[in-house]
């Protein structure tokens, strides 16, 4: 996200940028535990089903950090606007984690750190393919990453929206599990 501020004048140090760098991830944390508190409260008071809050919340946490990702390009001539959108993306994309990324527990349980090895392969693909983006040419470098960042982001919603559920799966169930979760 460096390359999106070309210039700011008024971070003569780098404690005040390290200070406005920490500002996403704080927000994000944040976040992060109202969305879980917010989930909770709706789940605990039987206003909606476990389904509905983990795609609802998957919806929020996708398509808001998108928008504003996306229009980081637009954008980048202000300094704090340019922040602001960062910080607004961060902290609405932790309300995912109360939707999809929380949704492997609730399908399978036992297998929960396994099936969360495969988010990750996103997180080793992508500083190779926006730096082949950035090597592009230098006006469209960013608007290029933003878009398939969320392009991708929308695929992946959609897929979990028509699929996504939040039962114990049939295949998770077994011998070696809980009371809770094996089949009758």
């Amino acid at each position: 996200m460096v390359g999106v501020v070309r210039h700011a004048p008024h971070l003569s140090s780098g404690s005040q940028s390290g200070m406005l760098s920490a500002l996403p991830f704080v927000s994000a944390c944040i976040c992060i535990v109202h969305g879980g508190l917010l989930a909770d409260f709706l789940l605990s008071r039987k206003i909606l089903r476990v389904n509905t809050i983990r795609k609802l919340f998957t919806a929020i946490g996708v398509l808001l950090p998108s928008a504003f990702l996306v229009s980081l390009f637009w954008v980048r001539s202000s300094f704090s606007a340019t922040m602001a959108f960062l910080i607004l993306s961060s902290a609405t994309k932790s309300l995912s984690q109360s939707g999809a990324l929380v949704n492997f527990m609730d399908i399978a349980p036992r297998y929960r750190g396994l099936s969360q090895i495969f988010s990750y392969i996103a997180g080793a693909i992508s500083p190779t393919v926006a730096g082949f983006f950035i090597s592009q040419v230098r006006s469209i470098q960013l608007r290029n990453v933003f878009l398939l960042s969320a392009a991708v982001n929308i695929a992946g919603l959609f897929f979990y929206l028509i699929f996504g559920q939040a039962e114990v799966q049939d295949w998770a169930k077994g011998r070696g599990a809980p009371a809770s979760e094996q089949t009758e």
